[in-house]
């Protein structure tokens, strides 16, 4: 009997969950994950960490934002790292959210009746910008706001008090996974319960699940906006149509040949191939509509949030794979069944993302060689002023240097305690010494005016004729304590007039 079903499970879903273990696999490769900003988001979970114990050398200079919309995500984090470590819990965690997408996207096909196999077609798209970048929060939510989705489609196929409370309690989950994700989840639940009528009681069944949230969302959007000035910047909306030549990079690492890339965004043309066609039910075709909509028209920029509407590119593939629908008569289907070349696909991608991961590993190398000459529990100013990679496209090494304040106890700036939406915040007496966007220009570092007195290490990535000019506007240079490669690592001594924060 138990064989049985096993057999079944795994005729069922055994493959999709064999592409979930695959995908997640390159994540483990290099000892530190190579991801933007997550970096920053290990800094802000062991820094929380360190508040809440009392053991932190910096508690005056943070406070905690509880009242956050990127609160799941830490606290996974949080939780794993007493037993794995923090580089290890953030590993756990991203890894996890990778396998869990293309395994959501099964269960939402499943809730519309759609093949749960071409959830494969997701695989490849793991590794989107929001991965690429780390937005540790947005990469949680992923999947999140796909099982929530699929809750909707259940429900409103047959409403009831009962699965209405479960769509209620899941998006008041979602929101404090990450708000944006709840943003774009709730506008498409509330468009489908319309686009499905069954009358105006019925409808009104529908979108009462998704009220709860409003206030909750609402108030922390006011109160956000009235009381923090980064958000309150000017809006950059990078309108045209390059966003639609942008997609390919978008949903996939652009880590292979060109050539390769095409290929991989072929297989998305297989349904058709075994006799799948479009349907024509309208509601089917509401969330692609939806997304699609806010893809081409979202800014890129707004609220203190960057690369808005590129995020949501690896949510189109599901949404368009909810419309598949078997053709009555199909012409021809090939014998071969279509897991076996999905499956091929998406291997040779992540295989040429695992040898990526690997080749950077050494680069990381020069990082801990260098690293590890630094003292605990000291504040330390990062500039890369060379943070690309010679393996992967995102700027990796921008936030780097925030693996110190994560592992170390210490203070890196710059720092997300910066931004409004973050777990741990700086006090208002205690702001961060650097303008917004020295990490982007970190040759216009001046000492005095950035407060060079005030950090123990400079940790720099570099060629050495830049890094040579890098403070020559020091009253006296710091020393240079250890070098691998194109990393560097200078001490100060503190000047004795700079305010001591600990």
């Amino acid at each position: 009997m138990l064989l049985t079903t096993l057999k079944r499970y795994w005729q069922a879903d055994g493959w999709i969950w064999l592409g979930a273990l695959l995908v997640a696999v390159p994540v483990f490769i290099p000892d530190y994950p190579p991801l933007v900003d997550l970096p920053q988001h290990a800094a802000q979970v062991a820094t929380l960490s360190d508040l809440l114990h009392g053991t932190s050398h910096f508690e005056s200079l943070y406070r905690i934002n509880w009242f956050t919309p990127y609160l799941f995500g830490y606290l996974l984090v949080a939780v794993l790292m007493p037993l794995a470590g923090i580089a290890m819990a953030c590993k756990i965690v991203v890894a996890a959210s990778l396998a869990a997408f293309p395994l959501a996207t099964a269960a939402l096909l499943g809730s519309v009746g759609v093949d749960r196999r071409w959830a494969w077609l997701t695989v490849p798209t793991a590794y989107s910008l929001s991965f690429q970048w780390g937005f540790l929060n947005f990469i949680v939510a992923a999947p999140i706001g796909l099982l929530f989705l699929a809750a909707v489609m259940r429900h409103h196929a047959n409403p009831r008090w009962r699965t209405g409370v479960w769509v209620a309690v899941g998006l008041l989950f979602l929101f404090f996974a990450h708000a944006l994700i709840c943003l774009v989840f709730i506008t498409i639940a509330a468009a489908d319960a319309m686009v499905r009528g069954g009358g105006a009681r019925r409808i009104a069944t529908k979108l009462a699940a998704l009220l709860p949230v409003v206030p909750l969302a609402a108030g922390w959007g006011i109160l956000t906006y009235l009381s923090e000035s980064q958000v309150q910047q000017p809006i950059f909306w990078a309108l045209g149509w390059q966003r639609i030549s942008q997609l390919p990079v978008l949903l996939l690492a652009n880590v292979g040949s060109t050539a390769l890339l095409w290929v991989v965004l072929a297989t998305l043309a297989l349904p058709f191939l075994y006799g799948m066609k479009i349907s024509r039910e309208p509601w089917r075709h509401v969330p692609w509509f939806f997304c699609t909509i806010l893809y081409l028209t979202v800014p890129v920029g707004m609220f203190g949030v960057v690369l808005v509407y590129p995020r949501l590119a690896m949510f189109l593939i599901p949404f368009l794979l909810m419309t598949l629908t078997p053709r009555t008569h199909p012409h021809w289907t090939p014998r071969l069944p279509p897991t076996v070349p999905m499956m091929l696909v998406s291997m040779v991608w992540i295989a040429l993302f695992a040898a990526s991961m690997n080749g950077v590993n050494g680069e990381i190398r020069a990082y801990e060689q260098v690293i590890a000459h630094a003292q605990p529990q000291k504040r330390m100013l990062q500039l890369m002023v060379d943070r690309d990679s010679h393996f992967l496209p995102a700027p990796i090494f921008l936030h780097f240097g925030s693996w110190y304040q994560a592992e170390q106890s210490g203070v890196v700036d710059f720092s997300f305690a910066y931004f409004p939406n973050e777990i741990v915040r700086y006090r208002e007496e205690h702001p961060s010494p650097l303008p917004m966007g020295l990490e982007w220009q970190p040759t216009a570092f001046n000492w005095r005016e950035h407060g060079g007195a005030k950090f123990d290490y400079f940790l720099v990535r570099g060629h050495p004729a830049v890094v040579a000019r890098l403070f020559d506007t020091a009253p006296r240079k710091p020393e240079l304590v250890a070098r691998s490669r194109n990393w560097w690592l200078f001490h100060s001594a503190r000047d004795p007039a700079a305010p001591d924060v600990r």
